[in-house]
């Protein structure tokens, strides 16, 4: 997620503040979990619709697969008018 959240930076998309990253996070039942050094880029990637996680959950103790990265990616792509 911070790699997303930089290029996301790179392209000028909004980033979540301080205030909305608890929000954001708290929407999900496992938004709790996320680390705190995590918590600004995946509350930035959920901001932008880029992450929508499942079954109200992030999943944050599984490893993320290639078909979501591309999801996640293509999304971003798409945001940012790039394709």
């Amino acid at each position: 997620m911070t790699i997303v959240s930089r290029a996301m930076k790179l392209v000028e998309l909004a980033q979540a503040d301080a205030s909305e990253t608890a929000n954001l996070l708290g929407k999900y039942s496992d938004g709790n979990k996320v680390q705190p050094w995590a918590a600004e880029s995946v509350a930035s990637a959920i901001k932008q619709g880029l992450v929508q996680g499942a079954d109200g959950k992030l999943m944050t103790d599984t490893d993320v697969s290639r078909a979501q990265t591309a999801s996640m990616v293509k999304r971003l792509l798409t945001k940012a008018g790039l394709i």
